[in-house]
């Protein structure tokens, strides 16, 4: 009888252990509840209310990657390994699956990343780039390279834009017009003899298509002289809008006014040769 007691005492004291009773346990043990690494049966296989363990890292780990790429390629196509704490600020959860290591995490995702060893920088491919990149972003990209050229470029210098945003090629190339037409607001294209020109929106505002201020200042003509009553010259006209050009005056208009006639009705200076030496000013 005492031996009977212990069996059922030990099957009592087994009761809740699924590695003894599987067939008892529908779900995970209080021990295992909240573990994501405990949530498989004792046979390997998956419970019925959701996927494997392993298929919800890689689930999670595949959208790390996906979220890394389109971070990369809003940021230009390619960043340094520095600049992931950009990223880590934005996605605060996915910084455990780079954990592993970058170079490791791009091999894994390698159809949407690459690790560049020499340059310590991370690229997404090309089709990830297109994939992810709206049209918007890229005349964004496109207005602010062609304000830094000058605000006007040749379209046929477009290969030094396309070496920054390779991206850019297939979207752009062939379609120039009617991608400037959609995004007037951001960008101008010209047609001429050649490729075109692109012109920024905001150059084009300031003044004529084609000529920047600076242009448009060195075509204004050039000032005049004055021609004062006793026969001096007074630069007045330049004073102001061109004080460089009045500080190379400055000895002519001295010497003006040591020629004007006196409040005092003294006589004037003349210049050298002049034959009507004498008599009042009204005689000349």
């Amino acid at each position: 009888s005492q031996s009977t007691e212990k069996r059922s005492s030990s099957a009592a004291g087994h009761e809740g252990c699924p590695e003894r009773h599987p067939e008892r346990h529908s779900g995970p043990t209080r021990t295992e509840k909240g573990c994501p690494e405990r949530h498989s049966g004792p046979t390997g296989k998956a419970w019925a209310w959701g996927p494997s363990t392993s298929a919800k890292k890689a689930s999670s780990s595949r959208r790390a990657a996906s979220l890394l790429a389109s971070f990369i390629s809003h940021a230009g196509g390619n960043i340094h390994q520095n600049g992931l704490a950009a990223f880590y600020d934005k996605h605060p959860n996915m910084k455990c699956y780079l954990q592993i290591g970058v170079a490791k995490f791009c091999r894994k995702h390698e159809d949407l990343l690459h690790f560049s060893q020499t340059t310590q920088s991370i690229k997404c491919t090309p089709d990830c780039v297109v994939a992810s990149l709206t049209n918007k972003d890229l005349a964004k990209w496109l207005a602010e390279w062609v304000a830094k050229m000058g605000g006007s470029v040749p379209a046929s210098r477009l290969g030094q834009f396309y070496l920054r945003h390779p991206c850019a090629r297939p979207v752009l190339q062939g379609k120039l017009a009617n991608f400037c037409k959609k995004h007037s607001n951001l960008l101008e294209y010209r047609p001429d003899n050649g490729a075109g020109v692109i012109t920024s929106a905001k150059r084009h505002k300031e003044g004529a298509p084609g000529k920047l201020p600076e242009e448009k200042r060195q075509e204004q003509a050039p000032p005049r002289l004055t021609l004062r009553p006793n026969g001096s010259w007074t630069p007045s006209a330049m004073e102001g809008s061109h004080p460089a050009l009045s500080n190379q005056f400055a000895p002519l208009a001295e010497l003006a006014k040591r020629t004007e006639p006196e409040a005092s009705g003294a006589p004037s200076l003349r210049p050298p040769g002049d034959l009507r030496a004498s008599g009042p000013p009204g005689d000349w």
